[in-house]
């Protein structure tokens, strides 16, 4: 066709319309093949948006999926504490009641101990003591509660909150299905969570799912009872999805797509949890797995946004306009590249590389444009993250020692993204530190301690608890030529302490912190003080010179949080018995057993520096220089450089940056 136009041009127009249709055939074949490229390049644009908003929203979810289970912890932890008065039915609901208010979503907490056959009258006599209607039962077809039939053993429903007396005593027993996900927690020591189901009492619509989580050593019968301890069976909470999936996905983060959440292990009738609406016909998508206690949840979101809609009216000013709307493209595609720059930038600071990831934020390493000064920066990764980092900056912020993680600046991006900017810091945390060279000698333990107490001290001063002291937590550098220098990180969790009239509304089926270096007290429910951080601040001694922690032998986190309440660890016997003496009052499990004060605990480690082989300046500088951090002298091959990030489990279960 172009030779027949060409032939006629010659023969009929002139150079000027020669010229015009030229232009308009060029026009048409290069908004034909921009309108194809500009298709293209759209349907690469929605798809990276929803990879990008399916891995928010899965951020998201992973968060909030995971905080309702810390109650779980909390009443399998509560219920194995020794005690010799047993456990009355209304202290169980005192201390259930702090987490469902502070949960809406968790419908209920609850106790089914174990019951043999033989052993059944003697169990109801005893719970009817407390509860004179109490009685091991099943429900009919028609929906009433009778007397259950005889079986090998029973796992009647005892201690619950709130309070539903139709179903006291039912016998999970009565239902296989039910049963099996009792066996898996007692045979496999972790929790286990049901398909998902309508609760009696909830609209049809409204579904909700059982953890089931394992005990083995209850004690909620008196000793002098007289009867056998039933000390078996399986702490249960009830989490309404509907709700809890609802609160945290609502408004700016599900605009433009719908999300499905799946469980794809259960039966095939109950694997669909939630669906947000219909998707659209030839609608991109993407999916990422969710894990939720023993199982993995798989979302999938879709694009609500049409395919090539606008193509249409585009390849029409291509076709009018050519090399016109080429340049236009062409200015657009500048203007993007122009735009990411702009992007990559948070106030004074270029962006360089992402470092780590959690589920409150984003850590990226940065540079201050003018200063040219290498930065750590913290991207909140949602807006419920951002009240979070705010209060951690504030806090941190206030600190002026030398051995606490200095914060440099904080703000928000053009976007409204909220971050913070803090020193970079090259080096190892403890935890590394021990796991690729071994337990530090007694010497350089102590001197790592000293510094740790000095920034503690000062923040205990000023009427701060850092509640979350453990290894990753503290990072060891290199400070204006002064090897071993250690930095305290992380005072996310830090809170003022609560006065001593304050302590009775402070006890909550909640705390925060990581297992296995979490205080006695504060698992049991009351609040954090400066001998709580003196505990766990001497797991982190125990750590360094062990080669692991004090309860490391638990093999579940129910399991750390028992031994923490009932063991007191045993110190290496290679480790000189002054340090150890001051690691065992630290780790003591009675409050008052252990150094009063930061400044305390300092004063007993420099006398046993006295009786400890030194640690020098020289031998810190041998050290650094066998092992030297990233960016000086030959870098070690397993060596990374870390940011203060975090890497904490709030509340006993979440891990937001490891």
């Amino acid at each position: 066709m172009i030779p027949m136009t060409m032939g006629w041009l010659q023969r009929r127009g002139s150079t000027r319309k020669r010229r015009a249709v030229l232009v308009a055939l060029g026009g048409v074949v290069v908004g034909t093949v921009a309108a194809g490229a500009v298709y293209a390049w759209d349907d690469e644009r929605v798809t990276a948006d929803v990879e990008r908003r399916t891995n928010e929203l899965a951020s998201t979810l992973r968060t909030g999926l995971a905080t309702p289970v810390e109650s779980l912890f909390s009443i399998s932890a509560y219920l194995q504490i020794p005690r010799e008065m047993g456990l009355s039915s209304q202290q169980f609901q005192t201390f259930c009641k702090p987490a469902i208010d502070r949960h809406p979503e968790i419908a209920g907490l609850e106790w089914f101990p174990l019951v043999d056959s033989a052993e059944r009258a003697t169990f109801e006599k005893f719970v009817g003591n407390e509860q004179p209607a109490f009685r091991i039962t099943e429900p009919t077809r028609a929906g009433d509660m009778v007397a259950a039939v005889a079986r090998d053993f029973h796992v009647p429903l005892t201690l619950m909150y709130p309070v539903v007396p139709p179903v006291s005593g039912l016998d999970l027993a009565f239902d296989p299905r039910r049963l099996a996900f009792v066996e898996r927690a007692l045979q496999t020591g972790q929790i286990t969570l049901s398909d998902r189901f309508a609760l009696v009492e909830d609209p049809p619509d409204v579904l909700s799912v059982a953890a089931y989580a394992p005990v083995t050593a209850a004690h909620w019968v008196p000793r002098d009872a007289g009867v056998p301890a039933f000390s078996r069976g399986v702490a249960v909470a009830l989490f309404r999805l509907n709700p809890l999936v609802l609160s945290m996905v609502g408004g700016e983060h599900t605009q433009g797509i719908v999300f499905e959440l799946w469980d794809p292990s259960a039966r095939e009738e109950a694997r669909l949890i939630h669906r947000s609406g219909s998707p659209p016909s030839e609608a991109r998508q993407h999916s990422a797995d969710i894990p939720f206690v023993d199982r993995t949840y798989r979302l999938v979101v879709y694009s609500t946004e049409p395919r090539g809609g606008w193509l249409p009216l585009l390849a029409f000013l291509f076709s009018a306009a050519g090399v016109w709307v080429t340049a236009g493209y062409l200015d657009a595609r500048s203007r993007a590249s122009r735009l990411l720059r702009k992007a990559q930038r948070l106030g004074q600071y270029q962006v360089e590389s992402r470092i780590a990831s959690g589920g409150m934020g984003t850590i990226y390493r940065a540079r201050h444009a003018l200063m040219r000064r290498p930065t750590a920066i913290k991207i909140a990764n949602a807006e419920q993250a951002a009240s979070i980092f705010e209060k951690e900056v504030l806090l941190t912020s206030s600190l002026t020692h030398p051995n606490t993680v200095m914060v440099y600046d904080f703000g928000r991006g053009e976007n409204g993204t909220f971050y913070y900017a803090m020193e970079f810091i090259d080096g190892y945390d403890l935890e590394e530190l021990v796991q690729m060279h071994g337990p530090v000698p007694a010497g350089r333990a102590i001197r790592l301690l000293l510094q740790a107490c000095g920034a503690l001290a000062e923040a205990h001063q000023r009427g701060l608890i850092h509640r979350d002291i453990k290894p990753s937590n503290l990072m060891v550098t290199e400070r204006g030529g002064v090897r071993d220098f250690l930095k305290v990180l992380d005072f996310g969790l830090a809170k003022p302490q609560v006065a001593p009239s304050d302590v009775a509304a402070s006890v909550s089926a909640g705390f925060a912190g990581t297992p296995g270096y979490l205080a006695p007290e504060v698992i049991a429910g009351r609040p954090a003080s400066e001998v709580s951080d003196i505990f766990s601040l001497g797991a982190v001694a125990f750590y360094l010179v062990a080669g692991h922690g004090p309860f490391s032998q638990a093999k579940s986190v129910a399991e750390a949080l028992t031994l923490a309440l009932t063991r007191d660890p045993q110190v290496p016997a290679d480790v000189p018995p002054a340090l150890a003496s001051v690691i065992v009052a630290c780790l003591s499990r009675e409050p008052q057993g252990r150094p009063r004060s930061m400044q305390a605990l300092s004063e007993r480690l420099r006398h046993a520096m006295e009786e400890c082989p030194p640690w020098t300046a020289q031998d810190a500088e041998r050290w650094w220089a066998a092992h030297p951090h990233p960016g000086r002298g030959v870098q070690s091959p397993t060596m990374k450089t870390f940011v203060p990030e975090g890497g904490r489990i709030s509340s006993s279960l979440e891990r937001t940056a490891s």
